[in-house]
């Protein structure tokens, strides 16, 4: 089977597909699934490995899992299962002037001298964060644009909302929405 390549966004170095580094990849894994409690897996992985790569990006995406319908337009469900594995997986993200693009990748990660993933990690062999993290890596220009941010501009490219900022001092009450998401 020929899988997808993407010329457009070339990995430099060493690369594997997901069901080269695990068994049975899957996109979204039962603890590693779209809810904000699993979100602890990813951040203790992260401290594990001591990364602090596009950390801003994860804070984003956690906020993201808040609303659902607003995370599955942005990481639509996709598989590994093999009538339907092509090895594109696709996400949509919104430019500085509002616009929804998507954004297409191949499932080639970039990996360490180790064999392991140099990026975001795969929890439980669940690899729709790594996937979104190149696809926006792919968006911004490359993986060294997204080394350091601000989470409000990510969580624009996201949601298309602007992010409410607030004095934790302060006595004002935050203002609601329907979204719960700050």
């Amino acid at each position: 089977m020929n899988l997808y390549v993407d010329h457009d966004f070339p990995i430099a170095g060493n690369f594997k597909r997901p069901h080269e580094l695990v068994p049975f990849p899957k996109f979204f894994g039962m603890q590693c699934s779209p809810y904000i409690q699993d979100w602890k897996l990813h951040f203790e992985r992260r401290k594990e490995l001591k990364s602090q790569h596009a950390g801003f990006f994860l804070v984003a995406v956690s906020s993201l899992t808040k609303d659902l319908t607003s995370f599955h337009n942005v990481v639509p469900e996709q598989s590994f299962e093999q009538n339907n594995y092509t090895g594109k997986f696709y996400f949509n993200f919104f430019k500085a002037d509002g616009q929804q693009i998507r954004v297409i990748v191949d499932d080639r990660l970039p990996i360490n001298s180790e064999g392991s993933l140099y990026y975001a990690q795969s929890v439980e062999s669940a690899f729709w964060y790594p996937l979104l993290e190149k696809a926006y890596a792919k968006f911004r220009g490359s993986y060294e644009f997204i080394e350091y941010g601000l989470p409000m501009e990510s969580f624009f490219h996201l949601t298309k909302r602007k992010p409410v900022s607030f004095d934790n001092e302060s006595t004002t009450p935050l203002p609601s929405t329907s979204f719960g998401m700050y």
